[in-house]
């Protein structure tokens, strides 16, 4: 990181942690995320029995219990697969398999399959030079720089250059901006894990292509695959961003693993080479033993201690097969660790890395329990006629490639009933003070950053009750997010799926409520959204007392992660001349203030009293004549 880049960086973070004032990015965007709209499952696995592919329900039944009671795992959908088959598919809460995910850097693999498709066209070599693909943005100096850089080393997080993902918040040209970087050490010797290697690579097959990295894989990968539902972010130069930004449907990334899995072969078609996939498989760069239990292929990790390869992203997108047996496991989470350090490696090792060559007997009664723990696991949805696009209904095939549904009951399901509260709360509206709520927003901080689309500060909360229905308005500035909330026949909470506008950009949100009390007797109402194209969940405690209502904001991933990031950017920072110094008699407790106050923020609002109309005067009466002549 350059200085004029630290000093950029460091206006952007300084409007993040001002709260007094909503945050202005450096580099305005344009709304460009599309609306998800679900249009089924093209070429979907069959669906199986654990037995029939060696595996006994009660090891999935077991594993699916441990993910689900992890305090820090966070899982949020799971799909196991074997030999093709689909044994095991959930999601838990509120989330959904039929919404494409965010993959984070999940999908620098992808862009891996991409570069073995190029290579196997002979459109690039390895060992060709980074520079020499942008003649017209790269310097004389920073030619002489970079002059021994090569795709080889973009693919093994080796290229030692510094420009790096938080440069990127603060410039709109992120190619110049990676080829005028400064270096720290040589390329090829150290592995520095940054996401602009990545984007490097897509830029670079949109240079040799003429067109853009999607134009590219669809005729090639996706299209083969049945890959229809996918989108992938672009820089402000219109380059998809590759290092992360591919949303895409569960089912449809096991696709890609499966692809791996059959050594480049999709349904008798040859994809990708095999020498590519056994390469690019296979450890390259051993990377320190904090990042976890794995070493580095091409843009996709590879097992140590267990044979296998991961495409995984940031807060638990994985996607982990085991080449020996044919396993593998597509599952996206909201946990607060990057890399390998979540517990969900440790869990499907510790489950799924044996070989299970024993032929087993069909169990139903292991199945059944298997079944009943994954209905269990995830509540039916209530219904909210104010979505646009309701999901199609099943195609035809489906009836033959999906599991058999769980028998429910006949009898119609019981009316719902709306809690006492919400009667209370009814037409009841809360305004918040300028000062104290110019940067808060509905949607999670974390997203806000990574999206670089920012809140204008909130500016009340009003309740809005019907017979049957009852809702959470969240007013902002230039903004309404309407909350609808759905209880069951005791009052419990339901999910309800909903769309909310991001500064142009939709996304589906499942919301869910529910009423307790405090300590004092006042009443609380516990909100939880679940942005279920992403990782990450808001939770709203409102706290009702006699002065107001007190918000309280919470998110996940949020504070914990935050933390770890600070402090490392602060080690980054501290070597600079000046500026480390200072930085680095910054007081810890006051850092973490600042971020208590941006992710997890605290404030009052205030009744607001309806305003009575104002009185009209009254015309004087009209004379008899007067009256006559009219």
């Amino acid at each position: 990181m350059g200085l004029a880049s630290l000093n950029r960086t460091l206006t952007l973070l300084y409007r993040i942690f001002d709260s007094r004032r909503s945050t202005v990015p450096l580099v305005q965007t344009p709304p460009q995320k599309p609306d998800f709209i679900f249009t089924g499952i093209d070429q979907p696995f069959q669906r199986a029995t654990p037995e029939s592919q060696n595996i006994p329900s009660d090891l999935i039944n077991e594993l699916v219990q441990q993910l689900a009671e992890s305090k820090s795992i966070h899982i949020q959908d799971l799909m196991i697969l074997r030999n093709g088959k689909v044994i095991c598919e959930t999601a838990f809460g509120g989330q959904s398999l039929s919404v494409w995910k965010t993959t984070f850097s999940a999908c620098k693999s992808v862009v891996s399959l991409a570069v073995g498709i190029a290579l196997d066209e002979k459109r690039i070599s390895l060992e060709d030079k980074v520079v020499d693909f942008f003649p017209d943005q790269v310097t004389p100096v920073n030619r002489l720089v970079h002059k021994n850089l090569t795709i080889r080393h973009l693919l093994t997080m080796t290229s030692a250059v510094l420009f790096s993902e938080a440069d990127c918040m603060t410039r709109s040209d992120w190619v110049r901006g990676f080829l005028s970087s400064s270096v720290k050490g040589e390329p090829g010797k150290t592995f520095n894990y940054n996401s602009l290697n990545t984007y490097m690579l897509s830029a670079i097959l949109c240079k040799v292509t003429g067109g853009s990295l999607c134009d590219y894989l669809n005729p090639r990968l996706f299209a083969p695959l049945g890959i229809t539902n996918y989108y992938w972010e672009t820089c402000p130069k219109g380059i998809e961003k590759g290092g992360w930004g591919l949303y895409i449907l569960p089912e449809d990334l096991a696709k890609l693993g499966q692809l791996v899995l059959n050594r480049g072969v999709w349904i008798g078609r040859r994809i990708i080479s095999e020498e590519y996939l056994d390469e690019a498989c296979s450890s390259q760069m051993k990377p320190p033993e904090i990042y976890g239990d794995y070493d580095y292929g091409y843009q996709i990790w590879s097992g140590r201690s267990v044979r296998s390869f991961l495409f995984n992203g940031m807060f638990g997108q994985n996607m982990l097969g085991f080449p020996e047996s044919g396993i593998l496991v597509v599952a996206h989470a909201g946990t607060s660790t990057t890399f390998q350090q979540s517990g969900f490696f440790t869990l499907v090792n510790r489950y799924l890395s044996a070989p299970f060559d024993t032929p087993l007997n069909e169990d139903p009664e292991a199945y059944a329990r298997l079944r009943a723990t994954l209905q269990s696991l995830q509540p039916a949805p209530a219904q909210n006629p104010s979505l646009v696009n309701p999901p199609p209904k099943p195609r035809w095939w489906h009836r033959f490639t999906r599991s058999a549904p769980v028998q429910r009951s006949a009898q119609p399901p019981a009316p719902p009933k709306l809690p006492p509260q919400t009667l209370a709360l009814s037409g009841k509206s809360f305004e918040a003070k300028e000062d104290s709520a110019a940067s808060l927003g509905l949607f999670p901080m974390m997203m806000q950053v990574l999206q670089n689309r920012y809140t204008k500060g909130l500016l009340s909360i009003r309740f809005e009750r019907e017979e049957d229905s009852f809702r959470v308005i969240y007013k902002e500035k230039g903004a309404e997010h309407i909350l609808p909330l759905a209880f069951g026949p005791q009052g419990e909470p339901v999910p309800t799926l909903t769309r909310l506008d991001l500064q142009g950009e939709p996304y589906l949100a499942s919301v869910s409520g529910r009423f307790s009390a405090d300590e004092d007797g006042n009443m609380v109402l516990i909100l939880r959204l679940d942005f279920i194209e992403t990782p990450f969940t808001r939770f709203l405690k409102l706290y009702f007392t006699e002065e107001g209502l007190l918000l309280r904001q919470l998110e996940n991933p949020g504070k914990g992660f935050i933390l770890q990031y600070a402090e490392y950017v602060k080690e980054e920072i501290v070597r600079y001349p000046v500026i480390g110094p200072a930085l680095n008699k910054l007081d810890p407790d006051f850092l973490r203030y600042k971020i208590d106050r941006i992710f997890t923020p605290e404030i009052y609002l205030a009744p607001q009293i309806p305003s009575l109309p104002a009185p009209q005067e009254t015309a004087p009466a009209a004379s008899p004549a007067v009256a006559l002549e009219g």
